[in-house]
């Protein structure tokens, strides 16, 4: 499944936007998996799989060095891909670390398992998210001025909530950094 969704977002940039269940069968004789329902696809931009690749690999290289111009450069990755701000904090705060808890099991080069509680948690720094986004400037909610996420995101965050429920599901386990194309590797 991680393999034909790095194949499918950054070399043929179009994806089924549909991860669940229902929509795979699994061979348990030969390993293969069967995609099924291509009702939602999304093709791909080039701007935004040239966006991705870099984060990636920044996020990769970051997380092996931990040098601060790595850091740097995996921060100017995101803000240029989700067209972020710095000088909202808040905002910026939260969708970096959302990116990075994403991210997680494919940063380092490490044995990841997939689970209810990880992918759940995906979906409470979320909400977490909103909530701090709300209350920022002090007591009285406020309506967050949150930038506007390019449009092509919102079905990566389907696919990955999705995704990431179906490995968790399976209790997927391995090392999906090595699953990364090598180029990501780096």
């Amino acid at each position: 499944l991680q393999r034909v969704l790095f194949r499918s977002l950054l070399e043929l940039k179009l994806f089924n936007a549909d991860p669940h269940p229902g929509n795979y069968l699994f061979d348990p004789t030969s390993g293969k998996v069967v995609l099924l329902d291509f009702g939602c696809v999304k093709e791909i931009p080039d701007w935004l799989a040239d966006a991705m690749r870099r984060y990636f690999r920044a996020g990769v290289r970051a997380t092996r060095t931990g040098a601060a111009a790595d850091w740097a450069e995996f921060d100017d990755a995101i803000c240029d891909a989700l067209k972020l701000n710095r000088a909202d904090p808040v905002t910026y705060e939260i969708y970096r670390e959302f990116i990075l808890y994403c991210l997680r099991p494919y940063l380092a080069d490490a044995e990841f398992t997939f689970t209810p509680d990880y992918t759940g948690e995906s979906i409470d720094r979320v909400l977490d998210g909103a909530k701090r986004a709300v209350f920022a400037k002090g007591k009285f909610p406020r309506i967050p001025d949150l930038p506007p996420i390019p449009a092509d995101f919102t079905f990566l965050n389907r696919v990955q909530f999705g995704l990431y429920s179906v490995l968790a599901m399976l209790r997927a386990r391995g090392n999906f950094h090595r699953l990364l194309p090598a180029d990501l590797r780096g």
